[in-house]
């Protein structure tokens, strides 16, 4: 059985977006980060491998965020996820 993978992001404050701007779960903003990059270089090549390492282990994967705990807030934190 494989393991899973439970990610905590924390001090996370901004809006979950796509690249095209569209809202998506915690869960689709790692799969979206997980997706492999175009490029030839060194460091793309490794980065796109230890992508798919994360992919071919953790078969179940889940991402949750917790938001930064302060009054100061950055200027595109989503307001809707404060607590």
């Amino acid at each position: 059985m494989a393991p899973s993978l439970f990610m905590v992001l924390r001090d996370f404050g901004l809006k979950l977006e796509n690249k095209i701007g569209d809202v998506v779960t915690a869960n689709k903003y790692l799969e979206d980060a997980l997706e492999e990059q175009s490029g030839v270089s060194q460091t793309m090549m490794q980065k796109n491998r230890i992508r798919r390492s994360i992919k071919e282990l953790f078969l179940q994967r889940q991402c949750e965020t917790m938001v930064l705990p302060s009054e100061k807030l950055p200027v595109n934190f989503d307001e809707d996820i404060r607590p």
